[in-house]
């Protein structure tokens, strides 16, 4: 629209200087004319405002039209639609004469959807609707919940005016999650919306309000339902629509939807909702097909659309325990689908008070609300635990599951050993009937005191029950596997495991979206990735979701980068207060569990035995690793013991080299990037105590390399002193002079040296096999060696410290 305004104001001869912009009241006309007439200005134009004043052709007023000098002229003309039909025939042979002057163009504006005879001959433009997002960033500003506003993008149809409007209003309405729920009445319409939408119907006569009427309802419900029917909407101002709607009576409404349920123009859905709306007692054949193209909606992951015909069958059920049913699914699919506010609508509306008085059905979506909205996991495992066990004899196996399933994941998203266990033995006494994938977590969660054990992720039949089960589309499965697997959602080796199951849910619904989302950040997290994700979380979660989660992977990203200012137990250990570490680790839950929480809780192993170490308290590190042996839990994979070994090392008489060259070994396989030279650090501190001075500067240089390429400064600060310590002086940066090795090619090396393919390091380090490929060709000739297979005993003699 502004490109075309520009072209009208060029002195191009074929342009057109008569521009008529056309949209509904409020959809920002006024605003594009003032935006081309501040242009205008800019260029030198004099801008003329004519208003739609009855005497606008008085000989007075039309000097300006035909002014003797050469001065460019804009006229602007807003609102030509108040002229009455003659006075806007006399107007465009007006402005036709007047723009036959070279220096003369003009603008008007209108709410016409068809321009008026004698001004058709003129470039005409309407004003698009803003998109749902457009509207979404306007409403970002206001006081409304997530739900208000996603009623207020359906009610505005892109009109700004009507958006912002509504928004002042939303404090004093709700939405009703059922089908057809965003229904106002007049009060919920400011003042500003009721002065403009009374005065555009005043002169409409009956058959015109009731078209209105039908326009707006079957928009809502095309809106809601996905419908592209041609009868849906096709009356262009919003703000008349909203005025009838909010003025209709409730019969006036159920003979549109009589009649819309048979209008073949509509889609089978949008039929099937209509009759909905229109019916006015209990139907059970109704209800039948409501709940059964619910099902259907929530196979395809349309979980909105399903909640709302979930609840208008509510409505319809005559029997109360039935409807109560009906509402609960409606619930849960809403909160774990990440719905929150309409779930939480949904559930006050079924037991308003307390929340601690609504029945044990219900308790799965509330808890879930609270905690997606940042609440304590433990207080919802309490309120979980609780309902368990209040649990009546009748009640839906799938309420079981969801309270189960419920109980381990915040048990595991709090890391308490005695909150997992108590998740457990409920898990252990439902046993005969769990879902798949609560099998998966409470297997995974199990203690297991020996090292070689089968962990539950390794069971193929196990996996693919999981997978058939996520497939039914219950949100609440691969919403709570992913809360209760830490792992899943940091371990890069065991989220690969289920890819094909969770991602296809990725773009279904906001919960997921911001659990995928997470799970990504934790594994830039975990391989320490930091400025990728520095730039990922700088883009917030979608819809505000799990913004506690996201906290702590914060935390752990800043204790690990130095990048905050925070006493945290590992900056302390990094700058050497090992006295402070201490005392901030010993007040903490060291659980097994609990080192699994962030991307940086296994490292803590490592830091609690450094520092009693290093406060001679050897009794007590080797009594908290014997405790971690005991029960550590099963979903503990190869970068758990090679972080455990690292430590044991550290207390062994003999044998420590063996265990560190394992550990160091293991977490250069699995590629995660910080562990590596965090455990070569230890190591070479450990060589140098032993008076293996220069044994331990190649290891020291390699945790240096590391950290700075990592960008953990505090790290490198105390890699570098140790180094210093040893007799050599700072490392070597990357891009230095010389033909040492840069991070990345010490990393790449070392992967190849441990047997992997040029594919599988790629897909370690998120690289292509050809730029792998390019790194060794560049490494080969430093290490002075022709073949792959000589890399090993090569990077032996580098890190050693013959470079």
């Amino acid at each position: 629209m502004l490109r075309e305004g520009r072209s009208c104001l060029s002195a191009s001869p074929e342009n057109r200087r008569i521009l008529v912009i056309s949209g509904a009241r409020g959809i920002g006309k006024s605003t594009v004319a003032n935006t081309i007439a501040g242009e205008a200005t800019a260029l030198g134009f004099r801008v003329v405002d004519l208003p739609c004043l009855a005497g606008l052709l008085d000989e007075g007023l039309l000097g300006d039209l035909v002014a003797d000098d050469a001065t460019p002229t804009l006229l602007v003309i807003d609102d030509l639609h108040l002229l009455p039909a003659g006075s806007r025939d006399r107007l465009a042979r007006a402005v036709k004469a007047a723009v036959r002057t070279p220096h003369v163009r003009c603008i008007a504006t209108t709410v016409d959807t068809v321009p008026p005879p004698l001004w058709r001959e003129f470039a005409f433009h309407r004003v698009r609707p803003l998109p749902d997002d457009a509207v979404r960033d306007l409403l970002n500003g206001t006081e409304t919940a997530v739900a208000q506003r996603q009623s207020i993008i359906e009610l505005s149809q892109g009109n700004p005016l009507v958006a912002t409007e509504l928004a002042r209003a939303a404090p004093i309405w709700h939405r009703d999650p059922s089908v057809g729920g965003a229904m106002l009445d007049r009060a919920h319409l400011t003042d500003t919306l009721a002065d403009i939408g009374a005065f555009e119907v005043a002169g409409l006569d009956e058959e015109s309000r009731r078209q209105i009427l039908g326009d707006a309802l079957r928009h809502i419900v095309s809106r809601e339902h996905g419908g592209d029917s041609v009868a849906a909407h096709p009356h262009g101002d919003t703000v008349a629509q909203l005025w009838i709607l909010a003025s209709s009576t409730a019969e006036e409404r159920i003979s549109v939807h009589l009649e819309s349920a048979v209008d073949t123009r509509l889609t089978p859905d949008e039929r099937l909702v209509h009759r909905a709306l229109a019916a006015r007692a209990p139907d059970a054949h109704l209800v039948a097909a409501l709940d059964e193209r619910a099902h259907d909606l929530a196979s395809l992951q349309r979980y909105r659309r399903a909640v709302a015909l979930l609840c208008r069958a509510a409505a319809l059920e005559s029997d109360r325990g039935r409807a109560q049913a009906l509402e609960v699914r409606a619930a849960s699919m809403a909160a774990f689908a990440g719905f929150v506010d309409l779930a939480v609508s949904i559930l006050d509306r079924m037991r308003p008070g307390h929340p601690d008085a609504a029945p044990s059905e219900t308790v799965p979506a509330r808890a879930f609300a609270d905690v997606a909205r940042g609440g304590d996991p433990r207080a919802a495992f309490g309120v979980v635990v609780q309902a368990l066990d209040r649990l009546p004899d009748a009640v839906a196996p799938d309420v079981v599951d969801q309270l189960i399933g419920s109980a381990l994941a915040y048990s595991a998203l709090t890391g308490d050993g005695e909150l997992v266990a108590q998740a457990l033995q409920w898990a252990v006494k439902y046993e005969q009937h769990l879902d798949p994938v609560n099998v998966l977590v409470a297997r995974s969660l199990g203690v297991s005191g020996s090292r070689v054990h089968v962990r539950a992720l390794d069971s193929p039949a196990l996996l693919d029950a999981v997978r058939a089960s996520l497939r039914t589309g219950d949100p609440w499965k691969p919403v709570l596997l992913q809360l209760a697997l830490p792992t899943l959602l940091w371990d890069p080796n065991d989220s690969c495991r289920l890819p094909d199951a969770l991602d296809p849910v990725a773009a279904g619904f906001p919960a997921a979206e911001s659990l995928t989302r997470l799970r990504h950040l934790a594994a830039l997290a975990a391989r320490g990735q930091f400025s990728a994700f520095a730039e990922a979380v700088s883009s917030g979660l979608p819809d505000g979701l799990f913004d506690e989660q996201e906290g702590l992977l914060k935390s752990s990203v800043a204790a690990v980068a130095g990048g905050e200012k925070s006493c945290t137990a590992a900056e302390s250990v990094a700058l050497g207060r090992f006295d402070a570490a201490y005392e901030r680790m010993r007040r903490r839950d060291l659980s097994a569990e609990h080192c699994s929480i962030t991307p940086y809780g296994p490292l803590e192993i490592l830091d609690y035995v450094e520092s009693c170490l290093r406060l001679r308290r050897s009794d007590e590190a080797r009594t908290y690793l014997d405790r971690l042996r005991r029960t550590r839990p099963d979903f503990w994979g190869a970068r758990h013991s090679a972080l455990l070994t690292a430590a044991e090392a550290m207390l062994v008489e003999a044998g420590a080299e063996a265990l560190f060259e394992a550990s160091l070994h293991e977490l250069r396989t699995v590629g995660w990037c910080f562990d590596a030279p965090r455990v070569a650090l230890v190591y070479g501190e450990w060589l140098r105590r032993h008076h293996r001075v220069i044994e331990s500067r190649g290891r020291l240089r390699y945790a240096a390399d590391q950290f700075a390429e990592l960008g953990a400064r505090t790290w490198l600060r105390r890699a570098e002193d140790e180094l210093r310590a040893a007799g050599a002086g700072p490392h070597p940066r990357e891009g230095d002079a010389g033909s040492g090795l840069t991070g990345q090619e010490l990393r790449i090396a070392s992967l190849a040296a441990a047997g992997l393919t040029n594919k599988e390091i790629g897909e370690q380090l998120y690289l292509s096999a050809r730029t792998v490929g390019g790194h060794l060709y560049r490494v080969f000739p430093k290490l002075q060696i022709t073949t792959r297979s000589a890399l090993r005993d090569a990077l032996l003699r580098y890190e050693g410290g013959g470079r």
